[in-house]
């Protein structure tokens, strides 16, 4: 597929303006009137860690596209779209022109955000998930096994939300794989099993619409969090040891 190095004006303002929702809601900066949340309150926390799935863009022409997008706290994004690669600073977004509703996962933590966000801006949508949160760099217990268990939230391919449970497990913390379980409703059960830990963090990508993102948050890593995409479900989950 040809494409150019700069995207149509509204495609890149769609990334721009649904990131500009994510970290300014998520992120302790305030709001806008234009962004619903369904679920508890989002907690109002300053991560120093990101994770975000791919993004899926619903264009005005009737084309559908995804975005690889990457932001760090500091608000510098880096988004590919159709092989092209283009940065910019969410906070010089005026995120106001966007509207969209973020779902939040039903759990309640301390470090972490997860959430399914579906955006709209000059007729054209998109939906993708986010895991954000606050990192203390090794503190994964070294000795016994740990349970994590808490909730999803996703968006199927008519943006319709999926809500269901999450269960990390380590069975032997001297050599850290994650076992994941996430039981969305009335759907199929995901599973991804055996998993590496490095850093707190974890992943696998099979495929451009099947892969995992996870990492452990919070003091004495008590909270884990990430993305995924998998049977069509775009996704974020949260739980708690």
């Amino acid at each position: 597929m040809e494409h150019s190095a700069t995207p149509p004006p509204c495609f890149l303002k769609l990334i721009i303006s649904l990131a500009a929702i994510l970290l300014t809601a998520c992120g302790g900066g305030g709001g806008s009137p234009n962004i619903n949340v369904e679920g508890p309150p989002l907690s109002d926390i300053d991560p120093n860690s990101i994770q975000l799935s791919d993004m899926h863009l619903n264009l005005q022409d009737g084309s559908r596209e995804r975005a690889s997008i990457f932001c760090t706290p500091s608000g510098f994004c880096r988004a590919t779209v159709l092989g092209d690669t283009f940065e910019f600073q969410i906070n010089e977004a005026d995120s106001s022109r966007g509207s969209g509703t973020i779902y939040n996962t039903l759990g309640d933590w301390n470090d972490t955000v997860a959430v399914a966000v579906y955006g709209r801006i000059d007729g054209e949508s998109s939906r993708y998930a986010s895991a954000v949160g606050i990192v203390h760099p090794n503190s994964l217990p070294r000795r016994g096994s740990a349970t994590w268990r808490g909730d999803m939230v996703g968006l199927d391919a008519n943006n319709r939300v999926v809500r269901g449970g999450a269960e990390l497990t380590i069975p032997d913390l001297s050599n850290p794989f994650v076992d994941v379980t996430l039981t969305p409703r009335a759907r199929p059960a995901m599973q991804w099993e055996n998993l590496s830990v490095a850093n707190g963090r974890f992943s696998q990508d099979r495929r451009i619409d099947d892969y995992i993102k996870g990492e452990i948050y919070g003091q004495s890593a008590k909270e884990a969090g990430g993305v995924f995409e998998r049977n069509g479900i775009v996704g974020a989950f949260g739980a708690e040891r």
